[in-house]
């Protein structure tokens, strides 16, 4: 039976505050930005910051296809709420592996259609690699 692909670990889990370093960011980890909707707290990978810029960093990693999928919409809500309600510039929702059925769609702008013009603009839903290229040369 082939494994599920649900650890929550990742590469770009290991990867990401020496990448953001690299790129001239100041990082930090695991951080607490706002309560999502229903009450939970809502906490993301990294805050990367740069001058007067203050960055949220959020990964989903899905191996297999599941329906992790269908959570992406509502963590670009929360994402775009802690950007809008949080003094933070913008957020990045990275995605991760090679379970995505919905990736194209995700990073291609699908969303644009379904949410609000202000969701939008405030985070970017991109793959992993292309996260990297970014980060790494100081261009969030």
């Amino acid at each position: 039976m082939r494994p599920r692909g649900t650890r929550t670990g990742s590469t770009l889990g290991s990867l990401l505050v020496p990448t953001l370093r690299r790129g001239g960011y100041a990082c930090q980890a695991r951080v607490k930005v706002g309560v999502r909707p229903g009450g939970k707290e809502h906490r993301v990978r990294a805050v990367a910051a740069k001058g007067r810029s203050k960055i949220l960093v959020s990964v989903r990693r899905q191996q297999v296809r599941s329906s992790a999928e269908q959570t992406i919409p509502f963590e670009v809500v929360c994402l775009a709420r802690a950007v809008l309600g949080g003094g933070f510039s913008k957020a990045y929702l990275v995605l991760e592996g090679d379970g995505w059925s919905l990736k194209d769609f995700y990073t291609g702008g699908g969303l644009r259609r379904c949410l609000a013009e202000s969701v939008v603009q405030a985070v970017r839903v991109v793959p992993a690699e292309h996260f990297i290229a970014l980060a790494g040369t100081g261009r969030l």
